[in-house]
This record gives C-alpha cells, structure tokens and sequence, in this order.
C-alpha cells in the first residue's frame, strides 16, 4: 500500500511540476490562446494542459499495471498530440489533421486491434466485418477524436467528458470482466487523476496558472477513449457489449453528428467554425459557462447510466434503439433552439 501511495504522490507532483513548467514556457512554444469574438476568456490562457496530461501518464506507465494494447494506443497517440499541438501553434489545415490521425489508427490496426462486429444482438442481425473492420474503427476514432475537440469551448466540458467515458469504461469493464481487467485499472486510473489535476488548474482555482486542453489534449483524450473503447468490447477480452460503449460517449456523438447534420441543412461546409454546437447553443440560450457545463456533464452521467439500466433491463436490442432514440430527441431539441441564431 505505502508503494501505491508514494508512486501516485510523485504521479501527482509530477503532474503539477509538467504544468509550471510548461506553463512558463508556452509563449516560446506559440502555445497561447488569445482571446477573439469566438472565445469567453480573458487574457492569454496556455495551451498546455493536453501536453501535461500525456506527458505525466506516459512517464510512469513503465510502473504501472498496463498491457500490450494500453501501451499501444497510448504511444501512438503521441502522433494526435503533436499534431495537436503543432495546430495549436500553426493553425493546420484540416486535411493534414485528418491524414495524421487515419495513419496513428493505421498503427494500432497494424498492431491487431480493430472492431470485428456491430456487436451481438437477439433482433439485429450480427455482421462480422472482415476487412471493413479497419474502415469502421478508424471512422470511429476519427469521429470521437474530433467530437472531443468540438466540445472543447468551455472550461472544463472536454476534460469532464473524457473523465465521465473513462469512468464508463471502467464501470461497465468491471462489471463484465472484473478479474481480468482489474490490473490494468491502474493506468486507467492515472489518466482519471491526470484529468482531474488538469481541471484544478483549468477552472481557475489558481488563476496566474490557468490552463486550457488545447486541440492536443482534447484531440488525443478522444483518440485514446476510442481505441479504449473499442479494445473493451472485443470478444476475446468479453468485456463491456459494444452498445454500452456509444453510451459512453454519448454526448460528444451526438453534438458532433447534430451539428454536422445542421451544417448541411443550412447548406453549410460540416467543418466550419459556428456557435452551433452544444454548448454554444445552451449559453446563447442565457445560461453562463459554468452551468452549461454542468448541464450537459450530468446529461452526459445520467444518459450513461440510463443506457446501463437498459440494458440490463430490456437487453441490448433497446439498449440501441434507445440510443438512437434519444440522439434524435436531441436533434429536434437543439434544431428547434439553434433556428434563431444569427450564422458565424
């Protein structure tokens, strides 16, 4: 126990060493967000808190309890970081950030991991996906990679979802497996605490050390949430059903196919900036930031536990439809809340 506890006193202290260290450097990194007409702080905020997340975990997970898949998609993350970062400072165009991460998915899909299936069902049928299982696993990724960074425009909404997937994935990881998945928790549990210290720094509770994910941290916690998920629901691990896993990441999804999907109805290009995502549409609504924040990470809670409660209750075939059911639900709400607001 004294070992457990003095390996995660210096994981701590060198979470926060990375940050004051990062932080007086940020400026020669050109890792500083200046505030402009689409951003609510004020003042010169850096950059770095994806940085240090990655940096902390990736230093220890020699002495922690990993495996080889764990150790794989951390280290190729390392690519969605640095593009990350490099966009941070440089403003990438889009296609290179795309190219970037279909080729650090190629990595892990070289190293055997992919999506065999759409999971097993007793009304659906059940589709091996052979070849197209990479095509599928890299959309994924790339989507949630994606999602994660949309919804990295209030203090403490990317960081707090990322924190709610991973707890998901440990839950319902445990409930299925918990023997053989019990050791590698602890890497699990170091981003968790990784992700916690960030959002001390990041909600301001010291303001001169105020910190942002940047893309590199909202881009890589999605890219890692998604090769987590889907390393969890692979048969031979029997782990969590896949379904569970969408509920999981519930509200990164269904922001991101809610706001392309207006994109095109309004005829708009799907990857240009607006005020149409989530949080956006909930603040111009005359909430401020810190109770939409709130609002949409116990939406996100309560839609993880209702999709649990599904499926234990009614089996995995509603547990679908009631996913499906409830992005629609949100669509609607937010089409009908978003009609009135002037194009960005």
């Amino acid at each position: 126990m004294n070992y457990y506890l003095f390996k995660l006193f210096f994981f701590i202290l060198t979470n926060i060493l990375l940050i004051i260290l990062l932080s007086n450097r940020a400026s020669f990194l050109r890792l500083i967000d200046v505030p402009n007409i689409r951003k609510l702080h004020t003042g010169d905020v850096a950059l770095i808190g994806g940085i240090a997340i990655y940096l902390s975990v990736i230093s220890f997970l020699y002495f922690l309890n990993s495996d080889y898949w764990t150790n794989l998609i951390i280290y190729s993350s390392i690519i969605i970081l640095i593009v990350g970062a490099l966009d941070d400072a440089f403003q990438l165009d889009v296609t290179l950030r795309l190219v970037c991460q279909i080729f650090a998915c190629v990595i892990i899909f070289g190293g055997g991991l992919k999506i065999l299936s759409f999971g097993q069902y007793e009304y659906f049928p059940y589709v091996q996906l052979g070849l197209f299982g990479f095509f599928v696993s890299c959309l994924s990724v790339v989507a949630l990679t994606n999602a994660m960074n949309f919804m990295d425009g209030v203090d403490g909404l990317s960081a707090g979802l990322s924190l709610i997937a991973i707890l998901g994935i440990i839950a319902y990881s445990f409930i299925f497996n918990n023997y053989i998945l019990a050791p590698i928790f602890e890497t699990y549990f170091y981003i968790v605490v990784s992700i916690l210290i960030f959002l001390f720094f990041n909600l301001g509770f010291i303001p001169k050390l105020k910190i942002f994910l940047g893309d590199s941290g909202s881009m890589t916690l999605g890219f890692i949430i998604g090769w987590l998920l889907i390393y969890n629901t692979r048969f031979e691990i029997n782990n969590m059903p896949q379904v569970l896993a969408l509920w999981c990441i519930s509200i990164p999804i269904y922001d991101l196919f809610g706001v392309i999907i207006r994109r095109f109805v309004r005829g708009l290009n799907p990857f240009s900036p607006d005020r149409r995502h989530l949080h956006h549409i909930l603040m111009d609504k005359g909430f401020n930031p810190t109770i939409t924040v709130i609002i949409i990470l116990l939406s996100s809670l309560v839609l993880l536990f209702l999709g649990g409660f599904i499926y234990f209750n009614f089996g995995s075939d509603l547990a679908l439809l009631g996913f499906i059911l409830s992005f629609i639900f949100y669509l609607i709400i937010t089409l009908i809340l978003s009609k009135s607001f002037k194009k960005f």
